[in-house]
């Protein structure tokens, strides 16, 4: 009897100390379900202490009596089988309660990571809470001295800088630019925006750039030339309110975000011409910010004057120096970049424009070069004219417009001809092994005024029946890649099969932009989970089952005729 007794004490006293660690735990609990779940567990815990106590008491009334009476012994019995059944209960309980929480815990660590990724980014802040952000970082920005006396005297008249208390920045921003000696001698240019081309994407547009000269007069800055960010601000309240200043940091997130990782920062500043507040935008991945914040200045002249004789590197602007027989090439705006280089549009001296694909740093495009080579007179690929001076870079020719869902919707009738391009690509021995929607153009044919799509992006092509390491665009792979992936093995031998097939894949998600996005959310390493989304689409969508299935079975004429179909559908729709 002793032993039974103490082995209750030491029960109790177990139980005791969960209670004390639970009671901890709903003290800090960071969340409400947290919260909710330690609550339960104390709760259940001091039941259980209840009737431990409960059971010593009557094993101690046993021991008192001297012998264990029957009806004592049985009730004892009793309450021990009853014990029993509620510690299992307990246990099955807590069982689902942690499995609950597991499912809690993973899914406010999804929220939360959806959070850093949103608030990072700021494409859902405000430009309010955008402002704190920013201002709230604690790096701080390295900036040039302000330029004072003679040196900034030859560049910008002090004389045109007074006067400007109550007066409008914009109004008076031109007048100031009037007084402004254009020294030659520096790389950059100041440039109240006006009319002229956003930097930012079509809806944001800032008020100054500051952007490398260019080779010649009258040309707009673009997002690759652009260093400096400026915007002014006038009436009530701060100039470097939060909104103002969050407002300004959405201008430099647009232009490197449409840069592509071209360009890592871009200097932003706002100022009402009396103060000035610079920040430097930093781009850490595709949607990720941070921020290096410098003190207020009172002196927008010397800061100014002090950028202006900046050097290219100061700022960190990189705009590569692209000629042909030493006759430069001028970059005018930025197309894409990709996995192995950055392309840009650039015109020549006559104003003719091509294509300038730029190796990314360790990379070389002797690839692009042989298959474009080879399918110089495929209509329908883009031609490649050879290498620019510095021997690394492509100049191609047409330049064109990446085909969206938009402006696939009036040129439906096109998207067969695709079918030819990759048949006679085929025919030469060449698998693309990248075909999706970003390697689509639409671009005038050569010497002609009709419009044709083109498939861009030759890089990753190989030599048919050539076992290789996949690369290329796995969202958009066939079935037969896609299982191969699956099961872990990543070295294939490509056909021609499995261009058609990615090629059916790229027109339904331009024909259905619903399935497109839910498409670009799925995890690029579950293939698995691909292959059943396409797989599910089709279902969905038996008019493409057939196409699907020609495209499988490699018959183009079949494929074309079926693609011919769901055009005409896609038109009439």
């Amino acid at each position: 009897m002793d032993t039974e007794i103490e082995d209750v004490k030491q029960e109790i006293r177990k139980v005791e100390q969960q209670i004390i660690y639970a009671e901890e735990q709903v003290t800090q609990a960071a969340t409400e379900a947290a919260f909710a779940y330690w609550g339960k567990k104390e709760e259940q815990l001091r039941k259980k202490e209840e009737q431990l106590r409960a059971k010593e008491l009557l094993l101690l009334k046993a021991d008192i009596s001297g012998h264990a009476s029957e009806p004592v012994a049985e009730v004892v019995k009793q309450v021990s089988l009853r014990l029993g059944c509620i510690e299992q209960t307990l246990v099955k309980q807590e069982q689902t309660l942690v499995k609950q929480e597991q499912t809690v815990v993973k899914k406010l660590e999804e929220l939360r990571l959806q959070l850093d990724s949103s608030s990072s980014s700021m494409a859902s802040m405000s430009d309010v809470d955008k402002g704190i952000r920013v201002s709230k970082s604690t790096v701080r920005l390295i900036m040039p001295k302000p330029l004072s006396g003679e040196e900034a005297e030859g560049l910008w008249p002090e004389d045109c800088w007074k006067n400007l208390k109550g007066l409008s920045p914009e109004k008076y921003f031109k007048e100031l630019l009037s007084g402004l000696r254009d020294d030659a001698s520096t790389c950059w240019k100041i440039k109240f925006t006006g009319s002229s081309p956003s930097v930012c994407g079509p809806v944001l547009k800032p008020d100054v750039l500051i952007y490398k000269r260019p080779p010649s007069a009258g040309v707009d800055p673009i997002p690759l030339t652009t260093g400096v960010i400026l915007e002014l601000q006038s009436g009530g309240g701060k100039y470097n309110s939060y909104f103002n200043i969050g407002k300004a940091a959405r201008y430099g997130e647009k232009m490197l975000e449409s840069l592509m990782g071209f360009r890592r920062s871009v200097l932003v500043g706002v100022t009402d011409l009396e103060m000035v507040q610079w920040f430097k935008v930093i781009m850490e991945d595709k949607k990720r910010f941070t921020y290096e914040v410098h003190v207020e200045l009172n002196d927008v002249r010397g800061s100014l004057c002090a950028l202006l004789k900046s050097s290219l590197s100061d700022l960190e602007v990189e705009v590569p120096v692209l000629s042909v027989s030493r006759v430069e090439y001028e970059p005018i705006r930025f197309l894409g970049s990709g996995a192995t280089s950055n392309v840009l549009c650039v015109k020549d001296e006559d104003d003719r424009e091509y294509a300038a694909k730029i190796p990314l740093h360790g990379k070389n495009l002797q690839n692009d070069y042989r298959m474009l080579t080879c399918l110089n007179d495929v209509k329908g690929v883009p031609k490649v004219l050879g290498w620019f001076d510095d021997e690394k870079s492509l100049r191609i020719h047409p330049v064109g417009e990446r085909i969206s869902h938009k402006s696939i919707s009036s040129r439906w009738s096109l998207v067969p001809g695709l079918v030819d391009v990759l048949e006679r690509a085929h025919e030469h021995g060449i698998i693309n092994r990248d075909v999706r929607p970003d390697n689509i153009m639409i671009a005038k044919r050569e010497l002609e005024e009709t419009e044709m799509l083109y498939i861009l992006d030759w890089g990753y092509a190989v030599t048919k029946k050539k076992s290789s390491c996949f690369s290329g665009g796995v969202m958009y792979a066939s079935e037969r890649i896609l299982e191969q992936l699956a099961e872990g093995d990543h070295q294939v031998v490509v056909d021609e099969r499995d261009d058609t097939e990615a090629l059916v894949h790229t027109i339904f998600a331009l024909r259905y932009r619903e399935k497109h996005k839910m498409l670009r959310g799925l995890n690029r390493q579950d293939f698995d989970e691909i292959r059943r989304f396409w797989s599910v689409c089709y279902d969905e969508h038996p008019g493409w089952q057939s196409a699907w299935t020609a495209a499988r079975s490699g018959d183009y004429v079949e494929l074309k005729r079926e693609l011919q179909k769901m055009v005409l559908n896609s038109c009439l729709s």
